[in-house]
């Protein structure tokens, strides 16, 4: 079950046909899912290239979670940012290392907004602001399955609804994800390199050990 599934008792609020798309049967022309909208690089994704069009429909292939990266994206103004991504670069690995980290950033914007919604019993706030970090971090995570930051943010926001499981489940898998990683020619390259800190598996580790501790 998703997170914000969870908050609103299982109820199906947050992924679904947007009134952006038309159900008009007279509409012939009209696009009929996100997808097609998607497809059809209708506004506002019609300046974004088509290599970051075939990198999101390749990416993500859940339909509720597409419809809800495409929402998202267009409701907190991410669009914009995958404009320049096919100017910069047409390798659809570093396109969907991007979009992950694009997707992480906005997650982790929304985490703070959670917590007052939470605390001030403001349900509604706290429905929105769950399902924009729920639907940014699992997004990020079908771009990039070794996208650590997500299996943490996801961790992180079922612990604040108290789904201990579910928030101890993420964060073994990033646990997991980060043994692989320690072991691939990547991540080999991640610790010799001078960008990153010498222990920044390390400290993303015990992230997400403090998790399974719960």
């Amino acid at each position: 079950m998703s997170a914000v599934r969870s908050l609103t008792g299982g109820k199906r609020t947050w992924r679904g046909r947007s009134s952006l798309v038309a159900n008009d049967p007279g509409c012939v022309n009209a696009p009929r899912t996100m997808k097609d909208l998607l497809l059809a690089r209708e506004p506002p994704w019609h300046r974004v290239s088509p290599v970051v069009i075939n990198t999101i429909i390749e990416s993500v292939t859940d339909k509720g979670l597409l419809e809800a990266f495409i929402l998202q994206s267009m409701n907190v103004g991410l669009v914009p940012r995958y404009e320049v991504l096919g100017r910069e670069d047409h390798d659809s690995k570093i396109i969907r290392a991007r979009i992950s980290q694009i997707l992480c950033e906005t997650g982790n914007r929304a985490i703070p907004s959670l917590a007052k919604a939470l605390e001030a019993n403001q349900r509604d706030v706290a429905t929105k602001q769950l399902a924009l970090a729920g639907d940014t971090f699992e997004a990020a995570i079908a771009f990039s399955k070794n996208q650590i930051v997500a299996y943490i943010g996801l961790a992180t926001i079922y612990g604040m609804l108290g789904k201990i499981s579910e928030s101890q489940s993420y964060a073994k898998q990033g646990l997991s994800e980060l043994e692989k990683m320690r072991r691939e020619p990547a991540g080999q390259a991640i610790r010799e390199s001078s960008v990153f800190p010498a222990d920044s598996f390390e400290q993303l580790e015990r992230m997400l050990l403090t998790f399974t501790e719960l």
